[in-house]
């Protein structure tokens, strides 16, 4: 099975949709996640992938992961490429998978477990024996260094293993990975979205992953084409204007991640609805800060493609 559609798309931007839930039951709105990816397909994302981080995957239950899933499925129309976020035990992950597959998504990212006793070799069986439990493509997502080379080289005979998403920013090891494993066609993206892209870029990354393409797509699609342009000066001018945005997001380690994305989408006049525990809104001043960010975008995002 050839994977060129989903690789191609994975060295675009991968927007990872918020959940909105409603203020008072803190059920998941339909409407407003229609509504989100609507917003995401018109801006043309290559890759939308539900069940992110962004879209708060530990604080849904399974079934509403499957339900998120369906509806973005669903509204996209196979007008982009979809990658839905598993995780969890390695059954249940196997279970979201194939969900996931029957359901019509393109590919799946696999969450790095958060247990807090993991191996490589471990780690290694458990991507693996999630990859060749489905057909459709595969993404390895690294939040921490918990694989070796050798362990990343057992992981090369899934062909459908398509991406590695990247985002424990030690970009001196991450360079010598893209380096070591330039045989290998699967897609090394920035996973710590627009803020380190740059600097992934620099090192061999192909792609990025971003949170803000909810609030202003604009700033990150220019970026994205300034990156393949190799157009130094518009790349910092554009990293300028979106690191306090992620200096933000990145705030009380990275508690805010959520927040920040949703107060600026509600300042933009769209309706995410609310954070769901153990997330928390934004304070006073931290909204007003989210504000002061967004006027100053207002008067100086830069229109240049």
């Amino acid at each position: 099975m050839s994977f060129a559609t989903l690789k191609r798309a994975l060295q675009g931007i991968s927007a990872i949709n918020i959940t909105p839930f409603a203020h008072d039951t803190l059920k998941v709105r339909e409407d407003l996640l229609r509504e989100n990816i609507q917003f995401l397909k018109d801006h043309n994302m290559n890759v939308i992938v539900p069940n992110g981080n962004t879209g708060e995957f530990y604080s849904l239950t399974l079934e509403e992961s499957h339900k998120v899933n369906s509806i973005v499925i669903d509204e996209v129309q196979g007008q982009c490429q979809v990658v839905a976020g598993v995780g969890y035990d390695e059954q249940t992950a196997i279970n979201m998978a194939q969900s996931a597959e029957a359901l019509g998504a393109d590919g799946v990212m696999i969450h790095q477990p958060p247990h807090p006793y993991i191996s490589g070799e471990g780690l290694v069986d458990y991507y693996g024996s999630i990859a060749q439990s489905v057909n459709i493509g595969v993404v390895l997502y690294l939040r921490q260094p918990l694989l070796s080379g050798q362990e990343i080289n057992q992981l090369k005979k899934y062909e459908n293993i398509v991406g590695v998403k990247h985002a424990y920013t030690d970009l001196q090891k991450f360079g010598e990975l893209v380096k070591t494993f330039n045989d290998w066609d699967a897609v090394w993206v920035c996973g710590s979205a627009e803020a380190w892209a740059p600097f992934y870029y620099a090192a061999g990354a192909k792609g990025f992953t971003s949170g803000l393409v909810n609030v202003e797509p604009e700033l990150s699609r220019n970026l994205l084409k300034a990156l393949n342009d190799n157009d130094r000066d518009h790349v910092l001018d554009l990293w300028y204007k979106i690191k306090p945005f992620e200096d933000m997001r990145n705030g009380r380690n990275s508690s805010y991640n959520v927040s920040v994305v949703k107060e600026a989408m509600k300042l933009k006049g769209m309706n995410p609805g609310t954070v769901r525990p153990p997330i928390n809104e934004l304070t006073k001043d931290n909204k007003s800060e989210v504000n002061k960010i967004l006027e100053n975008w207002a008067s100086t995002v830069s229109t240049r493609s």
